[in-house]
């Protein structure tokens, strides 16, 4: 199991979130919330429904070992943006992020924690909807952890 594959797992388990592995409208359609789509779900008031974005970079030599706690203190680094239609849902994805991923362990034995973040949302008005998001910086210690 690589981390990728962890970390989407935890994220998908969260009710009422839409996850993407990377950025919506790539070329993986949406897993977790209502039926998988390229595009961020929009809720009945016209509004963008709660999301997350997982990006990891390409799996490394070892990211298994990694994941299970048997190589070097640092395992992986990852960014998950959660996002929604407005401030609420915006924080209400943050929130349901960092219940997915923060403090959690992994098979391994390895942590995941958020790195220190800016709580100040921004707003992407270039979609339609427009998009409030906060990009949140996660790293896995592994080995000593």
């Amino acid at each position: 199991m690589t981390v990728r594959a962890w970390a989407l797992g935890r994220l998908v388990s969260q009710a009422n979130l839409q996850v993407f592995n990377g950025r919506p409208d790539d070329s993986n359609p949406s897993v977790g919330y209502g039926a998988p789509s390229r595009d961020v779900a929009v809720d009945p008031d016209g509004r963008a429904h709660m999301y997350a974005c997982l990006y990891t970079g390409a799996a490394l030599p070892g990211e298994d070992e990694r994941l299970t706690g048997t190589g070097g203190t640092l395992g992986a680094t990852f960014q998950v943006t959660a996002a929604g239609g407005d401030q609420n849902r915006c924080e209400l994805a943050v929130a349901k992020v960092l219940s997915a991923l923060h403090g959690q362990r992994l098979p391994g034995g390895g942590i995941c924690r958020v790195d220190p973040f800016d709580p100040i949302p921004r707003t992407d008005d270039v979609p339609s909807p427009s998009r409030t998001y906060l990009p949140l910086i996660f790293r896995v210690a592994v080995g000593d952890a």
